[in-house]
C-alpha cells in the first residue's frame, strides 16, 4: 500500500531521482575507468558482481530475512540460477561492453529500447496484436535507433558493428531481467533476489575464459580510479536499486518509470561535459524518440490500469 502524505510523496521523489541520477553517472565512470586505466570489461564486472551482491545479502540480513530461504524450493531455486546467469550476467556484460565498444551514452540508449522489446515479447505471448499505439511508440524507437547508429544518413555510420550488437543484445537482455523474475520477486523480495543473482553471476562469469585479468588490471591503480570504481558498486548498483525499490512505497509505478528518464539525462550531460564528447543533431533527436517512447510504452497513459496504479507483470522489478 502506497503512502500517499505530502512528505512521503517528496521521499519517494527524492529517492527516485536519486536513484536514477546514480545509475546515470556510473556509466560515464565505467566509460572513464576503460579510457584511462585500460580496464577490461571483464575485470570491472568481476568487482561489481561479487561487491554487490555480498552487501545486497549483508542488508538482507539486517532486515531479518533469511537469505537461505531462497533454496528450500528447488523450482525457484533454479529459476534463480537461470536469472543470474541469463539475465545479470549476461545483461551486465553485454551493457559494459556496449560502454566499453561504444560509449555510455550509446548504452544507456540501448538500455531504453527494453520496453519495446517488452512489449513484443508480451504481444507473442498473450498473442493479442500492439495497439496502434503502442505499433507507433515502437516505429519511433526504431526510428530512434537509426538516427542513434547513423546521425541520420547511412553513409557516415557513427557507431562500430561491435557496439550496435553489444547494444542491441543489452535491449533484449534488460527485456528478460525485467520480465522474467517477477515471480521470484514476488516471493522473495528484490533485495534477495538481486543479492544472490549478482553473487551467483560473479561466481558463473569468474569460471568463464573471459573473465581472466583482473588482478592485473587493479595493479596500480590510482585513488581516484578505485573510488570510481567503489562508487559503481555502492551508489550505481546497491543504493540506486534499493532506492528505486523504496521509491514504489510512495509512488505509483507509472510515475517511477516517468522519473527513471533523469538516467539518459544525466549519462548524457555527465559524458558531454565531463568525457567532452559531442553529440550531433540526429543522435540528440534519436535519442528524445527512444527515450520518450520507452517511458511512455512503460507508463501506458491510454491504459486505465495502470493510471490506476495496477501493477504489470513488468512494472516494480
Amino acid at each position: 500500500m502506497l503512502k500517499k502524505s505530502f512528505q512521503g510523496r517528496n521521499l519517494g521523489l527524492a529517492l527516485i531521482i536519486i536513484g536514477a541520477g546514480c545509475w546515470g553517472l556510473s556509466s560515464p565512470m565505467m566509460e572513464w575507468l576503460f579510457s584511462h586505466q585500460k580496464m577490461s570489461s571483464a575485470a570491472l564486472l568481476q568487482f561489481r558482481f561479487m561487491l554487490s551482491g555480498v552487501i545486497l545479502l549483508l542488508i538482507a540480513m539486517g532486515r531479518k530475512q533469511n537469505i537461505w530461504k531462497v533454496w528450500t524450493d528447488f523450482r525457484m531455486a533454479l529459476s534463480l540460477i537461470i536469472f543470474s546467469v541469463c539475465g545479470i550476467m549476461v545483461l551486465q556484460y553485454a551493457f559494459i561492453s556496449t560502454v566499453e565498444t561504444g560509449n555510455a551514452v550509446t548504452a544507456t540508449l540501448f538500455q531504453f529500447l527494453s520496453p519495446a522489446v517488452v512489449m513484443i515479447v508480451l504481444a507473442f505471448k498473450k498473442r493479442k496484436p500492439p495497439t496502434w499505439i503502442e505499433t507507433v511508440l515502437v516505429s519511433l524507437c526504431i526510428i530512434g535507433l537509426f538516427f542513434m547508429v547513423t546521425n541520420g544518413s547511412l553513409a557516415g555510420i557513427s557507431l562500430s558493428p561491435k557496439a550496435v550488437g553489444w547494444g542491441l543484445a543489452t535491449a533484449v537482455a534488460f527485456a528478460f531481467y525485467t520480465l522474467f523474475p517477477v515471480p521470484l520477486i514476488r516471493r522473495w523480495g528484490g533485495t534477495l533476489v538481486l543479492g544472490w543473482g549478482m553473487l551467483i553471476g560473479g561466481i558463473v562469469f569468474n569460471a568463464l575464459p573471459v573473465s581472466g585479468g583482473f588482478y592485473s588490471a587493479v595493479q596500480g591503480m590510482d585513488a581516484i580510479s578505485w573510488i570510481l570504481m567503489l562508487f559503481i558498486v555502492l551508489f550505481g548498483t546497491c543504493l540506486a536499486f534499493l532506492f528505486y525499490l523504496e521509491s514504489l512505497h510512495y509512488l505509483e509505478p507509472a510515475e517511477t518509470n516517468t522519473l527513471s528518464v533523469m538516467e539518459p539525462l544525466v549519462t548524457i550531460v555527465v559524458s558531454m561535459l565531463w568525457l567532452a564528447e559531442p553529440l550531433k543533431f540526429f543522435q540528440i533527436m534519436g535519442g528524445l524518440f527512444i527515450v520518450a517512447s520507452s517511458v511512455l510504452l512503460s507508463v501506458k497513459p491510454w491504459d486505465k490500469r495502470v493510471r490506476g496504479g495496477e501493477r504489470t507483470a513488468s512494472e516494480g522489478v
